[in-house]
């Protein structure tokens, strides 16, 4: 037994996988002749003798390398991954190291046949609950795990699309361009300042690839129920192995159900990369719609019926960014950003009501790589400015952060920062956040995190002037403090992945319209607290078959408030119970989705019904299917509302009624 030990010491070979960052990579599946081993927690991995292996792990490039002694392997990130997040740290991390609680959707997710707004995906996302109201195009607000709805900031390449304090109408989000999103739940202020305090949603444009200079495109057209056409349009490539280039343009229109219910969006988006050299790159996008959206008002009320009123959208945003490497262990990225929007509003009586916000950034991240983790710092600068009571306002935030990412040992990873925001309004706030994740046996991950999210008021809450209403000057920023916990694991050889999170959130200094005061404004009134549990899971039942599922359990207060009779009742639009559930297949010519989602009732409150104070559950049932005709022709079909509920996610508006499409996508 001496001389066989003596023999495999001699002639064994050893190698140790780590990550760019220099932390041992568990579970990576190496090759290695006939056999395949899996490395340790070290991220260790032995074989008999010296061989040409292959290692590859989810999240991961897969990567070679020749085993001949005690060798170190590197692993790179695979960027496209939904395994890998950028945006929870400042850096490419692998996920499960994040310390949060993250989605990821990839192209595969905003090709056809999916539907062709983000709003559709988003309602999948645990913890997140989307109302609509009504038809095509009506205001859509998310509500991210009990947060207000302008709690959410929404990035495109690193640009903000929320208008100053936050608000946003989903409904206008096509996933045209789009070729990659996560969405990060929880406050994440430490990094993005005064606007993320209860998630951040961060999307990125396709883009070319340089090294290919064939054209690639494809076009899309499907028309369907309510006389809805849609069509997309892509093309990308690459010239000179130094340039490459995206350009998308989308038209989405609808005559809608109801009276006064047409919807039209036309957007356009264009991604151009230049390489300097091997170590510095340049890159700029820029994406704009135009929208017509009619609002017919209160469709569950035939007698609230508006066939007048009508809006006009405009949403520019643009991006320009420079990345930089010095060194193998130091980069850095400078992008300046733009983003105006306006919003020009017919009501049938008055001429009009327009309303202009605009944004200007310049932010400056560094990362330095050591062994162990990273270290993200940086400084962001913003000019905010907007149409107030018809005269300009502006008002500058500065903010200062740092990130530290660092692996105590091969199970314990931890990660910490903060940020100091100044505005010329509020003065400074401090936000911090700091996580720990734990590898423990079987494969089991458990993630504890503590945050505190900010969120600056609006800027017609800061500047408004009106004869009936005023802005304070005086108003403090809106402040959430979060504690959360999370435990997932990958089983049946990682054929099925469960993922469940706990979070408490406690809402301070919320903002409330004080009507007790002449001329009425706005005053930090309120606090509220929201609780619950996050499940999701998805099992690989077959080469061919997924099924898909999530669960949210929420429970939310307000504990303090102006009207005494509000103390104690829950936030409006929260669902106490929301979930749900897919099945995909998908074989070589064909595939076929189907899946439901289901709300249980909300609290709400109604203008023409004042005795009404709930909306009632209901369930969506969806399906689509594709069949690979042919290589470069792919027709498609999609339905939504399958069972034609009649249902309403804001109380007083309906929701539609069971929509269809059918389609073409053609490619080259």
């Amino acid at each position: 037994m001496t001389a066989t030990l003596f023999l495999f010491l001699l002639f064994s070979v050893r190698g140790v996988v780590s990550d760019p960052s220099g932390r041992p990579v568990q579970g990576a599946q190496v090759a290695c002749g006939p056999e395949t081993k899996t490395t340790d927690a070290n991220g260790a991995v032995e074989f008999n003798s010296a061989c040409d292996a292959t290692i590859a792990k989810p999240g991961f490039a897969p990567a070679k390398a020749s085993l001949k002694g005690n060798d170190s392997i590197t692993l790179a990130l695979a960027p496209a991954s939904d395994q890998v997040v950028v945006t929870a740290t400042g850096a490419p991390l692998a996920l499960e190291d994040a310390g949060v609680a993250a989605t990821v959707f990839t192209a595969k997710d905003f090709d056809a046949p999916h539907f062709p707004f983000v709003e559709d995906l988003l309602r999948d996302v645990p913890g997140l609950y989307l109302a609509q109201n009504g038809q095509n195009g009506a205001v859509t607000s998310l509500f991210s795990r009990g947060g207000n709805s302008y709690a959410t900031l929404v990035l495109l390449d690193g640009v903000p699309l929320t208008d100053p304090g936050g608000q946003l109408d989903y409904s206008h989000l096509s996933s045209a361009g789009i070729d990659r999103m996560e969405v990060i739940r929880g406050p994440e202020s430490a990094l993005f300042g005064a606007e993320a305090s209860s998630a951040v949603i961060q999307m990125f444009t396709r883009h070319g690839d340089s090294e290919d200079t064939r054209p690639h495109g494809a076009f899309v057209y499907d028309r369907g129920s309510f006389s809805t056409d849609h069509w997309s349009a892509m093309l990308d490539g690459g010239l000179a192995h130094r340039w490459d280039y995206a350009f998308t343009g989308d038209q989405y229109r609808s005559t809608g159900e109801f009276p006064n219910d047409a919807y039209r969006i036309t957007s356009g988006t264009v991604n151009l990369g230049y390489k300097i050299s091997d170590a510095t790159q340049m890159r700029a996008t820029y994406r704009e719609f135009d929208a017509y959206t009619g609002d017919p008002g209160a469709t569950a009320d035939a007698g609230a019926l508006d066939f007048l009123s009508h809006s006009y959208d405009r949403d520019s945003a643009l991006s320009v960014r420079v990345d930089d490497v010095r060194g193998p262990r130091f980069s850095q990225r400078l992008i300046y950003g733009f983003h105006r929007y306006r919003d020009q509003y017919f009501d049938g009586f008055d001429p009009n009501f327009i309303n202009v916000a605009d944004r200007n950034m310049a932010d400056y991240q560094g990362t330095l790589t050591h062994r162990g983790g990273a270290l993200v710092f940086g400084y962001e600068f913003q000019r905010q400015g907007g149409l107030i009571s018809n005269a300009t306002k502006v008002r500058y935030n500065n903010g200062f952060f740092a990130q530290e990412q660092y692996a105590i040992t091969s199970r314990i990873f931890v990660s910490g920062g903060a940020r100091v925001e100044h505005s010329s309004v509020f003065g400074a706030e401090f936000a911090p956040r700091g996580a720990v994740t734990f590898r423990l046996p079987r494969e089991l991950i458990l993630r504890v995190s503590g945050s505190r999210g900010v969120q600056e008021p609006s800027l017609l809450q800061n500047f408004a002037n009106e004869a009936y209403y005023v802005g304070n000057p005086n108003l403090k920023p809106e402040k959430t403090n979060s504690f959360e916990a999370g435990l997932s694991r990958d089983f049946l050889a990682r054929r099925l992945h469960a993922e469940i999170s706990y979070f408490r959130n406690a809402f301070r200094d919320l903002i409330l319209y004080d009507f007790s005061v002449d001329p009425a404004t706005w005053h930090n009134i309120e606090q509220s607290r929201a609780r619950g549990v996050e499940l999701s899971g998805a099992w690989k039942l077959n080469s061919f078959v997924t099924l898909r599922g999530g669960y949210t359990r929420l429970n939310t207060k307000i504990t303090a408030s102006n009207d005494p009779t509000q103390i104690g009742t829950p936030l409006i639009r929260r669902p106490q119970n929301a979930g749900s559930v897919s099945v995909d297949v998908a074989r070589r010519s064909w595939s076929v989705s189907a899946g439901a989602r289901l709300l249980g009732e909300r609290p709400d409150s109604d203008f023409y019904n004042p005795g009404i104070k709930k909306t009632f559950g209901y369930e969506n049932v969806f399906a689509s299917a594709s069949w690979k005709a042919a290589k470069h022709l792919e027709p498609f079909v999609r339905v939504q509302n399958l069972l034609n509920e009649r249902y309403q996610e804001v109380l007083g508006y309906f929701a539609l009624s069971r929509t269809g499409a059918v389609g073409l996508r053609v490619s080259w």
